[in-house]
């Protein structure tokens, strides 16, 4: 039968691409989670009130350039 082996056709090629589809979004998962997992270690670091400015910043950035952190802040 000719219709049945056409059917047998759209069966393996839908399959294919399905499975294709499950593999790249397999892959986009596995990066997502890479991605987002690197910035964890962000929330573990202390933070401070920024001298002369109305917000936070991390404790260990100004240590590093306290000096830079003046001359920029009187720069503006």
């Amino acid at each position: 039968m000719p219709g049945n082996d056409e059917g047998s056709k759209v069966g393996r090629v839908v399959g294919a691409v399905a499975g294709i589809a499950v593999g790249v979004a397999a892959v986009a998962w596995s990066i997502a989670s890479i991605v987002s997992d690197s910035g964890s270690a962000a929330p573990n670091r202390k933070t401070m009130k920024a001298p002369g400015r109305d917000y936070k910043m991390y404790r260990d950035d100004f240590e590093k350039d306290h000096a830079g952190y003046f001359r920029s802040l009187r720069e503006k």
